[in-house]
């Protein structure tokens, strides 16, 4: 969405393969859930999904002015 060159029908093509991403990838991790919650009360083995922990996410640090 930064690029300049883009006309507005582009971005907008860009913006909706983004978005049809980012729900693909929110729906795997929503059925990873729920198997794990079905395993869970089943089985009483809980195990944490890779998808569903947050190994790898960058702190964000803010510069004071």
């Amino acid at each position: 969405m930064n690029d300049d060159s883009l006309n507005l029908d582009e971005e907008l093509k860009r913006a909706k393969a983004i978005s049809n991403v980012s729900d693909k990838l929110i729906q795997s991790a929503d059925l990873s859930y729920r198997v794990m919650k079905l395993r869970a009360d089943v089985t009483g083995d809980i195990e944490t999904p890779d998808v569903l922990e947050a190994k790898h996410v960058k702190k964000i640090e803010f510069k004071d002015n």
